[in-house]
């Protein structure tokens, strides 16, 4: 365990100097990819100890009547998605 403890500090000090912003333009391969297929959710991550912020893609116009998904922790081994 103490291993794994290691690693876990390891690459969050590496998420940490690395952090950035995204912008739009960064979500323009998704949104091509999208504009293939028909959807109507899509599911996403709150980014929390510095991970990839990617709330920006909500202000996206393609993406505006798309309703957008949330993970909870039902119990130890499942996950919901809400709205």
């Amino acid at each position: 365990m103490v291993g794994k403890e290691i690693i876990r500090k390891k690459y969050f000090v590496k998420r940490k100097k690395k952090y950035f912003e995204t912008k739009k333009k960064f979500f323009v391969p998704l949104i091509n990819f999208l504009k293939k297929r028909k959807f109507k959710n899509l599911a996403l991550y709150y980014p929390s100890s510095y991970e990839l912020n990617i709330l920006n893609i909500l202000g996206v116009e393609f993406l505006k009547k798309t309703k957008f998904l949330l993970p909870t922790i039902i119990d130890k081994y499942s996950m919901d998605f809400n709205e």
